[in-house]
């Protein structure tokens, strides 16, 4: 109650549901998510340099498959010719 006599809403109570709840999910969550159990992080890229890295291969790659693309031709039986001066490349 309050100073006047008039009811007050009770915070404490719905702070203490919230923090349950959220403790509840955590607790689920870390049950049930995956487990990186043996991976070496250590190897795995990371930051901005990684992020530029990832994007250059996957250009590089792009590329590659469009030079393939350019320099054969699909007939409609799914016959791969590739056209004479052209090399193929293996990925």
């Amino acid at each position: 109650m309050g100073p006047n006599g008039e009811d007050l809403p009770d915070y404490a109570k719905v702070q203490g549901i919230l923090i349950g709840v959220v403790a509840a999910f955590v607790v689920i969550i870390t049950i049930i998510g995956p487990e990186a159990h043996g991976k070496k992080f250590e190897d795995e890229p990371v930051g901005v340099a990684a992020t530029i890295e990832r994007e250059r291969l996957e250009r590089e790659r792009k590329e590659r498959e469009e030079r393939q693309l350019e320099s054969s031709e699909v007939s409609e039986k799914g016959d791969v010719k590739v056209k004479e001066g052209s090399t193929k490349e293996t990925v």
